[in-house]
């Protein structure tokens, strides 16, 4: 659905995409999950390691070391792991998560998949592109 958006949208200058990704209590598994996706970001693989964690999921939140699993990640998308492991201790990537975390709540997304759009509309969970093209349109016209 993402390539979908980008090519009509994105890419023609019609919308920006922000991604805020999981978030959550400072120090859980997903605020966790959301600092090793800014991580990899940093190495430009941050699509990757946000599809690597929606994939693998139930694997990471039932870890009892989730930053293992998430070093592991990092190895299979060819990250600097060293670069990798001194982000996940470092200030950064733990700001952004909980700045993401924080402008969730103030429009009531706690949860992961949650949409917001500058008009007020919100989707939640796996929506098709219809249902973006529906208020894209209704904010931009088509």
């Amino acid at each position: 659905m993402y390539p979908q958006i980008a090519q009509q949208y994105i890419d023609a200058g019609s919308l920006i995409y922000i991604l805020h990704p999981w978030g959550g209590e400072q120090g859980s598994v997903g605020d966790q999950a959301a600092i090793a996706a800014e991580c990899a970001g940093e190495q430009a693989k941050f699509w990757e390691m946000t599809d690597q964690l929606f994939k693998d999921q139930a694997t990471w939140t039932a870890a009892k070391t989730p930053r293992e699993t998430f070093a592991g990640y990092a190895k299979g998308l060819s990250l600097d792991t060293a670069k990798f492991e001194t982000c996940l201790d470092g200030d950064w990537a733990s700001q952004r998560a909980q700045g993401a975390a924080l402008v969730g709540s103030l429009y009531g997304a706690t949860a992961a998949q949650t949409y917001l759009f500058a008009d007020g509309n919100t989707l939640t969970g796996a929506p098709t592109f219809d249902q973006f093209k529906t208020i894209i349109d209704g904010m931009i016209g088509p």
